[in-house]
């Protein structure tokens, strides 16, 4: 997946509406003072692909500015198998999804509310928690693809096993079967019993077997 351009409005610290666009293929970097919104910016794109546009609770809650009756609202324009897409996901009072996909004369709209969350859901191999908003175990590909600047910076970016799952049967034998999954488990367990690499402590029995 490519973005293309983020829009985003009534979001925390965005009341008007700010668009970033012209993405780079590769890595991008949004950067800016502490408390200009650059988190949010993150956390916009997660609401948008790995959540619901009807979700309820505080935790949503949170995400309109202070003071105002703003509903947040998120567009994305991305690319994905090959495909140009536009998401416009709302929130709160105004909550709305609809996806629509390029053709030759400008977008048609291809999903709306349930169906279209579903869609982009997929493309992310996300999954939706029974209630409340996504966490990081179910971000699926948004963990390894945006990093907000929170704690989660400080943790090296992980999937959860559907998704590994997922790239398993895409890639068939040129990754891990099951198998070898347990001769690297069984490696790992044998390697800590003899070296720990937090202290950099070798064991009494490897210490022994080198003299």
């Amino acid at each position: 997946m490519q973005l293309n351009s983020l829009a985003v409005a009534g979001l925390r610290c965005f009341r008007n509406p700010i668009t970033l666009k012209d993405f780079d293929k590769h890595i991008n970097i949004i950067f800016g003072p502490n408390e200009a919104g650059k988190s949010t910016l993150i956390r916009g794109l997660i609401l948008a692909f790995c959540n619901r546009h009807d979700v309820g609770g505080e935790d949503i809650m949170a995400y309109r500015p202070w003071g105002t009756d703003l509903s947040p609202a998120i567009n994305v324009e991305f690319t994905a198998n090959g495909k140009r897409y536009l998401l416009e996901k709302a929130f709160l009072d105004q909550a709305k999804s609809i996806l629509s996909e390029q053709a030759a004369d400008g977008y048609l709209r291809l999903a709306e509310g349930k169906k279209a969350d579903e869609r982009v859901r997929d493309f992310m191999l996300a999954r939706f928690p029974g209630r409340g908003l996504a966490k990081g175990s179910d971000w699926g590909l948004a963990h390894l693809l945006w990093m907000p600047q929170d704690k989660d910076r400080f943790t090296s970016p992980s999937v959860s096993r559907h998704v590994e799952d997922h790239f398993r049967q895409a890639a068939g034998a040129t990754l891990f079967t099951r198998r070898d999954d347990r001769l690297v488990e069984l490696l790992n367990s044998h390697y800590a019993d003899i070296y720990t690499p937090k202290t950099g402590r070798i064991s009494s029995q490897l210490d022994e077997a080198q003299t």
